[in-house]
């Protein structure tokens, strides 16, 4: 079951009338290759990116853009004027690490140091990890003596892989729906406190990312008022994502 890529995540195209200029395009941003940029700031009607250290305005088609967000674009000369069209987002609870690197060869799990989270150590991260997943998927049973499980649900299915016995410890869930496509959902950690969990969430589903974007203060609420220790998490949005990054 594969639901077909979402057209509607965007595309933005650029404006010329700050200090950037075809110069800039020309050096910055070659046509048919993909950049990464920054999200600095939201505006009406448009948003202010950061490319490799170079601020670009940019004029959006009506997409939703997030302050922090990292975009995978494509450069592609338009009936308008030079278009960038959205390949793949990603948000995280990171603080400006992108900036400090320029975004090259970054990764979602390379972006979060900022620290959240309860005063409760008494919690086990396989503890953390069932109250999250249970809050959003009430079918949600499972033992930490388990090391793979699966559920059968109408319109699609679900399954978990437990990895305890290397120094890095990671929890896997996967669940696919008619509805809502594909999501990943990894967890990451190595102190038995699981003061250090990170928690990586892959959508190939753009209202699904939309959504958990425009919902991330609540989700870090429920994090907060369970008392469960991480370090940060993360959002993404892929919707070329492949049937061996689906079974990874």
């Amino acid at each position: 079951m594969r639901l077909p890529t979402d057209s509607s995540v965007g595309s933005l195209r650029l404006s010329f009338s700050q200090e950037n200029g075809p110069k800039n395009l020309t050096v910055n941003l070659p046509l048919d290759q993909k950049i990464r940029g920054f999200v600095l700031e939201v505006f009406s009607g448009g948003a202010l990116l950061s490319f490799s250290g170079k601020k670009i305005r940019t004029v959006t088609d009506g997409t939703s853009l997030f302050v922090g967000e990292i975009l995978t674009l494509v450069v592609k000369q338009g009936t308008k004027g030079v278009e960038l069209k959205i390949l793949e987002r990603e948000w995280s609870d990171g603080k400006n690490l992108f900036l400090k690197t320029d975004g090259v060869g970054v990764g979602i799990a390379e972006l979060t140091e900022k620290i959240l989270g309860g005063d409760s150590k008494e919690a086990s991260p396989e503890i953390s990890i069932l109250k999250i997943l249970k809050s959003y998927y009430p079918f949600f049973e499972w033992s930490a003596d388990l090391p793979y499980f699966s559920w059968e649900l109408p319109g699609g299915n679900a399954e978990g892989i437990y990895s305890p016995k290397e120094e890095e410890k990671k929890f896997l869930f996967r669940i696919q729906t008619e509805k809502t496509g594909r999501t990943l959902v990894l967890f990451i950690w190595k102190e038995l406190s699981g003061e250090d969990l990170q928690i990586n969430v892959t959508f190939d589903n753009f209202k699904m990312y939309l959504h958990a974007c425009q919902n991330r203060e609540k989700f870090k609420r429920i994090l907060i008022e369970s008392s469960v220790n991480f370090q940060g998490y993360n959002l993404a949005y892929k919707p070329s994502l492949t049937q061996k990054e689906w079974n990874a």
